[in-house]
């Protein structure tokens, strides 16, 4: 699998006109793995979708429907290990016992693999009143569920790009996301940034986000992220050829 895929690869990668990613940080990282694409590769950041924009007149019956009475932490992505589900529910049981917060832990998403490693760890530290797993949520009810949390996590240990921290700083939430380089060029100094492998630096993290300010980074997100942009600038890249 791995050797076979490594071959198609190289022979794209000989073979292409142009290579084009999707952040800055993944274009060093195959340029160090190959240096013959430095002068053919660039990136191209990808835009948020239009059913992120908040639509408030279902807002109130989208909630009821996923019963949500209670105010919340909320993390979204496939359940798998890449998305390091389980530091973030260790980091969500010491935040609880160090600040008796309310809050729960809503984790939306549809099962990977390794997902049993998840629920596990949540009736071994009995948390099962205290996460609640939404899986799949169709489009046009996240942007609800997402500005209705009172913060975003995100802690993958690796990532491309990264999408769902976007759509929560386009909403306003505020959002912590893992200490690694592909984040700080997203997001810049919009999100917080704490080590993905510490469930204890996780924990004071949050509690540092929950007493911030909330920001305006919608405008930020606006400026920065739409497919109007990603267009024009793979259509800059096209005519280069011509």
């Amino acid at each position: 699998g791995a050797s076979k895929y490594k071959l198609t690869l190289k022979t794209a990668i000989d073979n292409a006109l142009s290579l084009l990613t999707i952040s800055k940080t993944v274009q060093a990282e195959i340029c160090e793995k190959y240096p013959q694409v430095v002068n053919k590769i660039d990136f191209i950041y990808p835009g948020l979708n239009k059913w992120i924009e908040l639509d408030s007149k279902d807002e109130q019956k989208i909630l009821e429907d996923h019963n949500i009475d209670y105010e919340y932490i909320l993390t979204l992505s496939t359940l798998e290990p890449r998305k390091n589900h389980i530091n973030m529910i260790k980091a969500f049981d010491i935040f609880k016992k160090r600040t008796n917060s309310p809050l729960k832990l809503v984790i939306i998403g549809k099962k990977g693999w390794f997902f049993e490693d998840i629920f596990r760890i949540v009736s071994d530290l009995n948390l099962e009143k205290e996460v609640v797993f939404l899986g799949y949520v169709p489009n046009h009810e996240l942007s609800t569920i997402i500005s209705n949390a009172k913060a975003f996590m995100f802690m993958s240990f690796y990532e491309g790009f990264g999408i769902p921290p976007l759509e929560a700083l386009s909403l306003n939430i505020k959002t912590l996301v893992s200490d690694i380089p592909v984040f700080h060029e997203v997001y810049k100094e919009y999100a917080l940034y704490t080590n993905p492998y510490s469930a204890d630096k996780m924990a004071g993290s949050l509690e540092d986000l929950l007493k911030r300010q909330t920001r305006n980074s919608s405008t930020f997100v606006k400026d920065n992220y739409s497919w109007e942009k990603s267009a024009n600038k793979l259509l800059s890249i096209i005519n280069e050829f011509k």
